[in-house]
């Protein structure tokens, strides 16, 4: 079978405080992924209406909704935008037009960290913007100054919902140990979505789409990072890739 091509959504920084124009970026950690997997990656810019979504969902067989060094425009969830500097509109609306439809056509969806955040404010959820902020929640942050290794290392454990996505793919384990590395977090659950996965202070950090047609998975924490060194990353992964091969082979038929 040909090699499968799956979506990367991209974002739009300007890189230099001097007039350099803007940069379409995405974390390297993705891209090894797709391509350790025998995949190739398809970098989806964040030109907003420009995309052509025909075009792509024709195309691939699944999408990875990556995360980010932005924040999602809090104006998204009925909120005054704040700190504008860290936030990405033009993301934003590229991604609030691709993930429904690629939900409808039953494409294999992974997100990750802003991916689970962006899938939550599509369903009509809303964010806590400084979730380290909220009283009886933990410091989800990470830490400054540690190299990566330390940073993408587990740091808490999650319960994994039963009969969950998860839960069955981890035959039944209750908990897994997990990286955390965001300030902005779920506060009201977008309706349509289910939990899979809780961290401690309650916090959800995994949930998947009622009835989709397609897996469709999210995940607040970063099981891309050295998945190679981490069965429980591994294992997120390997949900992922298998379902963008079946839906390929089905594609096919």
């Amino acid at each position: 079978m040909k090699k499968l091509l799956i979506g990367l959504s991209l974002c739009r920084k300007q890189v230099y405080d001097r007039d350099t124009g803007y940069y379409h970026m995405v974390g390297e950690k993705y891209v090894r992924t797709i391509t350790g997997f025998g995949c190739f990656p398809l970098m989806l810019p964040p030109i907003k209406e420009d995309l052509d979504i025909d075009f792509v969902l024709d195309n691939v067989s699944g999408i990875i909704f990556t995360g980010s060094l932005s924040n999602i425009g809090s104006s998204h969830y009925g909120e005054i935008d704040e700190d504008s500097d860290s936030n990405d509109l033009d993301r934003d609306l590229t991604v609030f037009r691709l993930l429904p439809a690629a939900i409808a056509r039953g494409i294999p969806i992974l997100g990750v960290c802003r991916g689970l955040q962006e899938l939550n404010v599509a369903f009509g959820g809303s964010l806590h913007r400084q979730i380290h902020e909220v009283p009886g929640m933990l410091d989800h942050r990470e830490i400054p100054g540690q190299e990566d290794e330390e940073c993408y290392a587990p740091v808490h454990n999650v319960h994994l919902v039963d009969g969950g996505v998860l839960h069955k793919a981890f035959s039944g384990r209750t908990e897994i140990g997990v990286n955390s590395l965001h300030t902005q977090a779920i506060n009201v659950l977008g309706e349509g979505l289910i939990v899979e996965a809780l961290a401690p202070d309650g916090l959800v950090e995994a949930v998947r789409v009622k009835d989709a047609k397609g897996f469709t998975l999210a995940v607040q924490w970063h099981p891309e990072y050295h998945w190679w060194d981490y069965p429980d990353s591994k294992c997120v992964m390997d949900l992922f890739f298998n379902a963008c091969q079946e839906f390929a082979e089905k594609k096919e038929s």
